[in-house]
């Protein structure tokens, strides 16, 4: 099985990292606030997972709140 995912904004992706082998994401934008907006900002995520010639996707969405200003 291979997992994989995207985003609807590729600057996301600086912010992402993904471990296929736990299915695990972590978020982490501290570097770059900008990605939250001026107090948070929603971006659409894609899972994708291929088994031979099966593949299957679901989106979900996230929202990354700017954490100097959403308590």
């Amino acid at each position: 099985m291979t997992y994989s995912y995207s985003s609807s904004d590729s600057a996301l992706d600086t912010a992402i990292t993904f471990d296929s082998s736990s299915r695990t994401f972590t978020f982490d934008y501290a570097t770059d606030l900008n990605l939250s907006g001026p107090v948070a900002q929603s971006y659409t995520l894609t899972m994708s997972a291929i088994s031979n010639l099966v593949t299957e996707s679901e989106s979900f969405t996230i929202e990354m709140k700017n954490p100097c200003i959403v308590v």
